[in-house]
C-alpha cells in the first residue's frame, strides 16, 4: 500500500500453487481494500487503524505462508496434543493491542501473538481472548472442550480448536490445577 493504492491478491503475495490459498486471499484483500478505500471518505480516524490493519494483513500472510512452505519441506514429528484432554491446561498467550477488522469497520483492539510474531484475535468464529477468560489459571483440558462445545462447536471442532492453540503455543499443559 502506498499513498491512495492499494494491492490485492496476487500483487501481494502470490501463494504457492501448492498451498491452494491464492483465490482465498484474493477475495479477502479485494474485500478489506474496498472497506479500507471507503474509509478514506467517510473516517480519517479509521482509515489509519484500516491501512495499519492492511499492512499487518499483508506481512503476516506472507510469515505463515513462507513458514508453512518451510514445514512442508522439513520432516518433523507432529506431537500428539490429545494426550493433554486428560490433563490440565493455562492460558499462556502474549497480547497486544492492534487494529482489528470488526463486522465493517476497524478498531483498535487486543489480539494474540503467535511464535512466529504474528497476531489472530478470532478463529472458527471463535472470539481466542475467551480462552484467557476461562484458563487463565489451571484447568481441565476437558473443561475447555465442553465450554466450546456449549458455544455450539461440535466436539471434534472444539479439540482441533485446542490443539491449534496449543500447537501455537496458546495454551500450556500443567502437571494438575
Amino acid at each position: 500500500m502506498r499513498e491512495r493504492r492499494v494491492s490485492v491478491g496476487d500483487a501481494i503475495l502470490a501463494h504457492s500453487p501448492v498451498a491452494g490459498n491464492g483465490i482465498h486471499f484474493a477475495l479477502l484483500t479485494a474485500k478489506l481494500a474496498a472497506e479500507l478505500a471507503h474509509s478514506w471518505i467517510a473516517n480519517a480516524k479509521e482509515s489509519a487503524r484500516a491501512a495499519a490493519f492492511y499492512c499487518e494483513l499483508a506481512r503476516s500472510s506472507r510469515v505463515r505462508h513462507v513458514n508453512a512452505l518451510q514445514r512442508s519441506h522439513q520432516e518433523q514429528p507432529q506431537p500428539d496434543l490429545r494426550s493433554a484432554i486428560g490433563g490440565y491446561v493455562r492460558f499462556a498467550g502474549p497480547t497486544r493491542c492492534e487494529p482489528l477488522h470488526v463486522g465493517e469497520g476497524f478498531k483498535e483492539g487486543e489480539a494474540i501473538v503467535l511464535p512466529d510474531g504474528t497476531s489472530v484475535r478470532w478463529l472458527a468464529g471463535v472470539d481466542l481472548l475467551e480462552l484467557r477468560a476461562i484458563a487463565s489459571r489451571p484447568v481441565p483440558a476437558s473443561s475447555v472442550v465442553n465450554y466450546f462445545s456449549a458455544t455450539g462447536l461440535s466436539t471434534s471442532r472444539a479439540r482441533a480448536l485446542m490443539d491449534w492453540c496449543m500447537k501455537h503455543e496458546l495454551l500450556s499443559t500443567t502437571l494438575d490445577g
